[in-house]
């Protein structure tokens, strides 16, 4: 594999960056989900058992070969060509530096290859979708201080609409208060919703997600051109404190009858089918969210589209590709102003 494309890939060019990419690695629970998830695939298919993951850099060109033979779509062949560098960079970053850079700029040329496609919605989208503005009238029609099993289902809805929709990593996520900035810990697979009181800060730290692990400051974005919130930090931070003074808890989303007790995956859905009456998860809300801050009304920016990916854990063109949909007859969505 020798790709003539002359390509910037700041992980391999920037000193800095390089630098701090953690390498001699053996083993695979050590890399991020996505990439263990990816490299079992190979594992199994070639017949290489266990977590050790030195055979990939005895002869890399195995698991070329299998992706490259595979009859899977680009847009998978584009995770397996990264996770393939990522694993490289882990068992020996110096010696697969120039390999992995041509991983990453073929992943590159497929990514801006890939078209959108039809993005009709199809008979089941159609019926198991809602808009933002619909799942907002919800939101805002309940009345959260009679009950902890109302109060959740509105802080499941707020979290889904004033920020931008993250995917199920606010289940079992711990609240914590210290008076500092959060900070990873690779060691760390809890997730947490960090509240700074002595400087009004929160974030969502995310040391375990599908993608590696990230912070997020609870923070308000505003719009450049249309002056529209579309990150809406400080109503989500007056409500996550209004919820956690009501019924203090350990756990972000707690059961519903007991606020002792984390909220699972089943009663998590479960609630999102009572509240919207539909059957949809976790993914109507990414592309209830995508789809009406995506719109040409709304005027967003390519980097303020960029701020809602990094949120969500995409990029933007995952957001474009895998969740914006050509509405039938949705009328015209006015902006939510602030509350």
């Amino acid at each position: 594999m020798n790709i003539n494309i002359k390509m910037d890939i700041k992980k391999l060019s920037n000193d800095n960056i390089f630098g701090a990419i953690k390498t001699n690695i053996e083993d695979i629970n050590e890399l991020p989900p996505i990439v263990r998830k990816t490299y079992r695939t190979w594992a199994n298919k070639l017949d290489e058992g266990g977590d050790n993951i030195k055979w990939v850099g005895d002869d890399p060109h195995r698991v070329l070969d299998l992706i490259n033979n595979s009859n899977i779509k680009p847009a998978s062949k584009r995770i397996h060509y990264e996770a393939l560098a990522n694993v490289l960079l882990a068992i020996d970053k110096n010696r697969f530096k120039k390999f992995v850079k041509n991983l990453y700029t073929v992943g590159i040329v497929i990514q801006q290859n890939i078209p959108i496609g039809d993005n009709d919605m199809s008979e089941s989208e159609n019926k198991n979708y809602i808009s933002y503005n619909d799942i907002v009238n919800i939101r805002n029609s309940m009345h959260f201080t009679i009950s902890l099993k109302d109060n959740i289902i509105h802080l499941i809805l707020s979290l889904n609409t004033f920020i931008p929709p993250i995917r199920l990593d606010y289940l079992g996520m711990k609240v914590v208060y210290k008076e500092t900035a959060p900070e990873l810990d690779a060691k760390d697979k809890t997730n947490y919703w960090w509240i700074d009181d002595k400087n009004d800060n929160m974030y969502i730290v995310l040391n375990h997600d599908k993608i590696g692990s990230a912070i997020l400051p609870i923070e308000e974005f505003v719009s450049k051109h249309s002056h529209f919130v579309y990150i809406n930090g400080r109503v989500i931070k007056d409500i996550v404190k209004q919820s956690l003074e009501l019924y203090p808890r350990d756990y972000l989303l707690c059961s519903p009858k007991n606020k002792d007790i984390a909220m699972g995956m089943p009663t998590y859905n479960s609630l999102i089918k009572q509240v919207l009456h539909i059957g949809a998860k976790q993914n109507i809300f990414r592309k209830a969210f995508i789809n009406y801050w995506h719109d040409s009304s709304k005027r967003l920016t390519e980097n303020e589209l960029k701020n809602i990916a990094k949120y969500m854990r995409h990029s933007i063109s995952t957001a474009r590709s895998s969740y914006r949909k050509i509405i039938p007859d949705e009328p015209y969505s006015p902006h939510e102003d602030p509350v």
